[in-house]
């Protein structure tokens, strides 16, 4: 009777919302799942896009803490390091051994969901020790999109 949401994608649970005038979330949209139940959706179970380097997912409320927490990973990793961010916060990060890659204003999330994939696989290519990924507010588009980023870092993410 209530739609249920069970992988995010481009329709958003509000336009969803919108025609059948309620929606559910799947309470594993954002969940590790460790079960060994079989998934109701295809891609839910396992982690997907994954590069060969390790990353990690930084995804605060705000954008000091974002910034800080990027900066803070940066200082405490001896190699070389990929930031994948905000085309604003290019600025704000201090990378001394690697390269920062911005692919979207912070208010695009159309532009960030086209290149971060994209962004991923060429951070990727670039053979580094860490690949540190700048999150999306969990809201419209931003939950698929994160989503499928909290399977790529396999769940390693500072909220």
């Amino acid at each position: 009777e209530v739609p249920i949401v069970l992988r995010p994608g481009k329709v958003t649970p509000e336009q969803i919302k919108e025609v059948a005038g309620c929606v559910k979330i799947d309470s594993k949209v954002f969940a590790k799942d460790g079960s060994d139940e079989p998934a109701e959706s295809p891609g839910m179970k396992y982690k997907h896009y994954a590069p060969e380097a390790k990353c990690k997912l930084v995804a605060c409320l705000n954008e000091l803490d974002q910034t800080f927490n990027i900066n803070k990973l940066i200082k405490g990793t001896n190699g070389k390091v990929i930031v994948i961010g905000f085309t604003e916060h290019e600025e704000k990060i201090h990378i001394s051994n690697g390269q920062f890659l911005p692919i979207a204003d912070k208010n695009d999330l159309e532009e960030y969901g086209r290149n971060i994939f994209t962004a991923i696989r060429y951070a990727d290519s670039l053979k580094p020790d860490l690949i540190i990924i700048e999150g999306v507010k969990k809201l419209g588009f931003g939950i698929a999109i994160m989503n499928r980023l909290l399977r790529t870092c396999e769940y390693d993410v500072i909220e």
